[in-house]
């Protein structure tokens, strides 16, 4: 089997661009939480989400995308979720807040 190494390079960096864009909508909902408008805001900020890995998804296999560069592309996402989990967690236990993510 002949695997070219691009393609999934490709793949796993577009997997990573799409999780920080996930958690950056993630991160507004959650901040719009304490707004007056939470609801609309949250639930609109949920379904942006959804339709953004759909839009993923699809493009990806309308690009020709077999299952390794999909399952690459999924693993770029969770080692970027990974990431910025263990990145908002403080040594103690405690989550950092806003001051943290300067």
């Amino acid at each position: 089997m002949n695997l070219d190494v691009f393609p999934l390079v490709l793949a796993f960096v577009a997997g990573a661009a799409v999780a920080v864009a996930y958690l950056a909508l993630l991160w507004a909902g959650v901040r719009a939480l304490t707004r007056d408008t939470a609801t609309g805001r949250f639930l609109g900020l949920a379904i942006l989400r959804a339709v953004l890995i759909l839009a993923a998804l699809s493009g990806a296999v309308l690009l020709g995308a077999g299952a390794a560069e999909i399952g690459t592309g999924l693993v770029g996402f969770v080692v970027t979720r990974m990431i910025a989990t263990r990145r908002a967690d403080r040594p103690d236990g405690e989550r950092q807040g806003e001051e943290g993510w300067r």
